[in-house]
């Protein structure tokens, strides 16, 4: 279990969840891209590794979900977006271990911001933060060698 692992669960768990239909775009990056649109971005701020076992480290990681409207309408643009991160909040406490992905979550606070996009638009974005707790190795894999391989070796010695 990696990183990457736990944020293309929580962008797969959100992309089918039927509450979040309207959103065009999921990026996996932390932090909020210029889209047209309502975009969804998860990204890891950071992670603290300590050890579990001889062969596993425990990883907590600081995931935010970013979610992101475009609207003239200021009051309109809120809403939205306060709906999102409801959304977004159910669907991930619904969904607390990732489909088994990881080993727990909580859900900590969520942020609202707003910034001008444009003369006539303003983005809207909610920022929800995720702890989540995984189980990482402590090395690489280390891939086993063909037995072909250790054939040709010993005939060449």
């Amino acid at each position: 279990m990696k990183i990457d692992d736990v944020i293309d669960k929580i962008v797969e768990l959100l992309e089918v969840d039927s509450e979040l239909s309207e959103v065009l775009q999921y990026h996996k990056v932390n932090g909020i891209l210029p889209d047209i649109g309502t975009s969804i971005s998860v990204g890891c701020e950071k992670a603290k590794y300590s050890t579990y076992t001889n062969s596993k480290d425990q990883a907590d990681a600081m995931i935010f979900i970013y979610a992101y409207v475009q609207e003239a309408d200021p009051e309109l643009g809120e809403k939205r977006v306060r709906q999102l991160a409801d959304s977004i909040r159910y669907c991930m406490n619904e969904n607390s271990i990732l489909s088994g992905t990881i080993a727990s979550s909580t859900r900590d606070e969520i942020e609202y911001i707003y910034a001008d996009a444009s003369d006539t638009m303003l983005w809207h974005a909610a920022i929800i933060q995720l702890l989540v707790t995984f189980y990482q190795d402590k090395k690489r894999s280390v891939l086993p060698v063909p037995i072909d391989e250790i054939n040709n070796q010993v005939e060449k010695e």
